[in-house]
Order: C-alpha cells, then structure tokens, then sequence
C-alpha cells in the first residue's frame, strides 16, 4: 500500500514539512533506513519488517526529521520533547567538551612537570602584545617615541620578570578555569551558566585578593592585571604596569609592542624579552592557491588521549552520503 492511500495529511513539524511514506517507500528513498528508524519525536526505536509508517521531512538527508504516525498526530507535543531533547543533547556536549578540556590540560601540566617543572621553552607567538602581527614584527607608532636603548631593554627585561613571575603563571592557570577544584557544574540552560561564570568570578576575586593581602614573594602585580578576565588582557596589564613604573605616558606600551621595529636586528633588544628570544613563528611554505598536502600534515587530537593522525583522516566523511564542505579553522591550545 502507498502511503497516498492512507489519507493522512502532511504534517508540519520543527520547520520541516513531513510526508507520509511506508516503509517500502521509505527504503527505496534512502538505502540507510534498511536497519529501521529512531522517531526524532518519542526516541522510540522502530525495527525493519515492522510495515510501519513514517513521517519523514523533507530536510537534507543528514538532517531530514522523522515521526512515528503516533507523534504525528500531536505534533506540538513531538516538538516540544525534540525541543528537550536538544537542550541535553546540547549540555551533554559542552560537558563533555569541558571534561576533555580539563583532562588535556592537566596532561600538559604533567608534560611540563616532566620537562622541569614548567620550562616554557619556544612558542608560537602572533600577536601584538608579543610584538607580532600575524608573522611580521608589530610596526611603531611614529607619534610615541623611542627612548634611549638602555631604557628599553630595561623595561622589556622588566616585562618579562613579570610574565615568568610564579604569581603570573598561576593567574594564567587559573583563567580558563571554569569549576572549582573537585566539582563539576552541568548547566541546562544559558541562564543557569551565566549564574554559574558570575559565581565562579567572585570567588576568584576573592581568592586573589586574599593572596594580595597575605603577600606573596616575587614581584607584585597591579590590580589592572590580577582583575585580568583572559591571558590578553594579563599580558597587556603588565605592558602598562611596566609603563607606569618606568614614569612613562599610557602609550609607550607602543615601544614595548614594537621594540623589534623601532630596533631591527639588534641582539640586545632581542635578548631582553622571552618573546622575543624564543619566538620561532614563520611563514610557512604553502601559499594562497596550492594544494593542501592532506597526508602530510599530522594533527593530535583533542579526545582519544591526543592520538595522531592526518589531515585526510580529520576531515574524511564517515558517510558516503556526506557532501558538506569543509572549513579548518586552526588555533592552539597553551
């Protein structure tokens, strides 16, 4: 029987518009149905050889919806329950995101502990504030100018005692924290995590003024660093604060930012700041037009335990009905 002669309407449903198709009908549509179908509207399971009927949308393959003929007949109700289902799909993801977040972080705190207790060593560094733009030195600004040599060497020696300073690295540590030590927060809603982020930067707050007020050996930061909200921010605090105790106008952060402009070259300069003595960012050799060498380039994932594998491996479809184009988006994780 067709499923014409069923007399049931098209049913409206999450922005699709559903038909109803036999399972016949359906199988011959798409092969991938052979094994059954999972209704997006109860989660029940519907197994071949049943003769049932489904609602199917008419989205994308990969994204077509499905309704057992019992939830097409309340579809508002199927709806709200996709709707549910969503919002955990949803919170389950960002936990599992956070959890593995967590558990490569701390791998890489064990790799550094390994290495000697946090050696730091050469860094891919392309930003401003580390004297960068992209893979070119940061150029000055002609309006602020350059002081004696002496002078600034002194104070990018000064910015980097405060970058390494013990107090800094546990600020940065602690930025992209997003639970306390030893409890986990699974949030429903966007609401419920505001309340959560918010809560989470009062006590750290809290925490930090209470070791400004017990002390700590080592150089001590400005407020306008510990109130730091993301490792940018630390970085630039301690630009002005270097600024500042060098008796120098707001914007002779510019000659820090450009000191390897202002003084090409110069060994000295170099010397002076760990961004600049162990930067080891350069243009690569592929340009605007070639072919991406997919095999070789490795990649680590960031689930499995960091395992390796090309770039053909990463952004191979595991379905032969996938077509979706593909875009890299490519950043690091310090």
């Amino acid at each position: 029987m067709l499923a014409a002669d069923l007399g049931v309407a098209t049913v409206e449903f999450a922005g699709q518009t559903l038909t109803p198709m036999t399972e016949g009908e359906l199988i011959s549509a798409s092969s991938s149905y052979e094994g059954g179908f999972i209704c997006d509207g109860c989660e029940g399971s519907f197994a071949p050889g049943g003769g049932w009927t489904v609602f199917h949308g008419d989205g994308l393959p990969e994204a077509a919806l499905d309704l057992c003929s019992v939830c097409a007949e309340d579809s508002s109700s199927a709806e709200r329950r996709l709707e549910e289902q969503r919002v955990r799909a949803a919170a389950e993801e960002r936990r599992q995101q956070q959890l593995e977040l967590r558990e490569n972080m701390e791998r890489i705190r064990r790799i550094r502990q390994q290495r000697g207790g946090g050696s730091r060593g050469a860094a891919m560094m392309l930003y401003e504030h580390s004297g960068r733009v992209g893979f070119d030195n940061a150029k000055a600004n002609l309006a602020v100018p350059t002081p004696p040599k002496d002078q600034v060497c002194a104070m990018l020696e000064r910015e980097t005692q405060l970058r390494n300073a013990p107090v800094t690295q546990r600020l940065l540590d602690h930025l992209g924290d997003d639970t306390t030590e030893g409890e986990a927060h699974d949030v429903e809603s966007l609401e419920e995590a505001q309340r959560v982020i918010e809560a989470l930067r009062a006590e750290l707050k809290s925490l930090k003024r209470k070791k400004e007020d017990e002390g700590e050996e080592g150089p001590q930061l400005h407020s306008i660093v510990t109130n730091a909200t993301c490792d940018k921010e630390v970085f630039e605090g301690i630009k002005a604060q270097v600024v500042a105790e060098f008796n120098l106008d707001p914007q002779y952060v510019d000659v820090l930012n450009t000191a390897a402009s202002r003084f090409p070259g110069d060994k000295d300069i170099v010397e002076s700041a760990n961004y600049l003595k162990f930067n080891r960012a350069h243009q690569g050799d592929i340009a605007v037009g070639d072919t991406v060498p997919l095999d070789a380039l490795t990649l680590a994932s960031l689930g499995g335990g960091g395992a390796l594998c090309s770039l053909r491996q990463h952004i191979t479809p595991t379905r032969a009905d996938d077509h979706r184009p593909v875009a890299i988006v490519a950043g690091s994780i310090t």
